[in-house]
């Protein structure tokens, strides 16, 4: 799922995944998340702040990091 902004570029998008908890009733889990609008969020882990854009992400230390270059939509 993607959400443009006012002037119709990719603002955020949400990447799922299957889900492979066997007790879990949902089908899908969130995989990804890309922020690349708002503000910046504290990384627990890290102790700094990660600037937007951002990728959440549950493998990530703190579960926030930079976007790569190739994560940014165009």
């Amino acid at each position: 799922m993607f959400r443009r902004g006012p002037d119709g570029r990719v603002s955020s998008y949400v990447t799922y995944a299957a889900q492979t908890n066997p007790r879990d009733p949902s089908r899908w889990r969130v995989a990804k998340r890309f922020d690349g609008e708002g503000r910046a969020h504290y990384n627990k882990t890290t102790g700094q702040a990660v600037p937007t854009p951002h990728v959440h992400e549950p493998t990530a230390a703190g579960g926030v990091r930079p976007a790569r270059r190739r994560e940014i939509p165009r």
